[in-house]
């Protein structure tokens, strides 16, 4: 395409690897300029590669809608960047049954299975990141489980959740990267109204909850984020940040109330 300045550019899909050949992002939309050679179209002269940026050129300032940083549920439907699997929200969720909170109804679906999973979530968008919620949630029932995941597909993902366990309710992180799913991090948690945090640094990833956002205990760090990457995992719909609920095999009565969520890029 030209612009009315006389530039020519070029768009196309690529992705950003990072800590090695990883690409975690997913296939992105990106923007490069053209030179013409020979009536030849060159893009991005000078490399001939996609830089990280270039310089903007002198166009009319376009603002799109704004995505919110920290998401407080107050609107009576849910933004765009939300996403859902397979079904609407709708079907699982509610804005108005608590005003301020996005309750997510527990069905018999997890996030295993690729049935109607009362899940949303939003694009990874960086490769340094944080990702906060604030839930309320009093698992009764052993397989009941509610929380913060990171979700590639069906097959690979981490789950930050409140669970029911056998000895009691605790706060876990389970991975799946391929096979069965495994518990890395276990403690004992008996409150209802819980914290849970993850950030990125790199494919180095960290987990964290508490009572409180500014009393967080580290549950578990170092762990890899390459299992979340399409090299891994496969594909090229890079990773979803967002919260669940299921009733591990059973449709529940129950439901987790989320207060908040937020999503940031972190400096280097």
């Amino acid at each position: 395409v030209d612009d009315p300045n006389g530039g020519w550019w070029m768009v196309h899909l690529a992705s950003r690897p990072y800590g090695g050949v990883y690409q975690n992002l997913g296939r992105e939309t990106f923007l490069v300029p053209v030179a013409w050679e020979d009536d030849w179209p060159l893009p991005s002269p000078g490399s001939g590669r996609v830089e990280e940026s270039y310089p903007l050129p002198l166009l009319p300032r376009f603002d799109p809608v704004p995505v919110p940083g920290c998401d407080h549920f107050e609107d009576p439907r849910l933004g765009f960047h939300w996403l859902s699997l397979r079904f609407p929200a709708s079907d699982f969720s509610s804005l108005s049954e608590r005003p301020g909170y996005l309750r997510l109804r527990l069905g018999a679906e997890g996030m295993r299975g690729k049935g109607r999973a009362s899940f949303v979530g939003r694009r990874q968008e960086d490769k340094d990141w944080s990702a906060r919620t604030e839930m309320e949630f009093a698992p009764r029932a052993e397989g009941e489980a509610a929380g913060l995941v990171l979700f590639q597909s069906e097959d690979f993902q981490y789950r930050l959740e409140l669970a029911r366990s056998p000895a009691g309710a605790a706060v876990r992180l389970v991975c799946a990267d391929g096979a069965a799913d495994r518990i890395l991090a276990e403690r004992p948690f008996a409150g209802g109204r819980i914290v849970l945090a993850a950030e990125a640094r790199g494919q180095d990833l960290a987990f964290r909850f508490g009572n409180r956002p500014g009393a967080l205990e580290l549950l578990a760090a170092g762990i890899d984020g390459r299992i979340l990457s399409t090299e891994r995992a496969g594909g090229f719909v890079g990773t979803t940040i967002g919260i669940f609920a299921t009733g591990g095999g059973r449709e529940s009565g129950d439901v987790a109330d989320f207060d908040w969520f937020e999503y940031r890029a972190l400096s280097v």
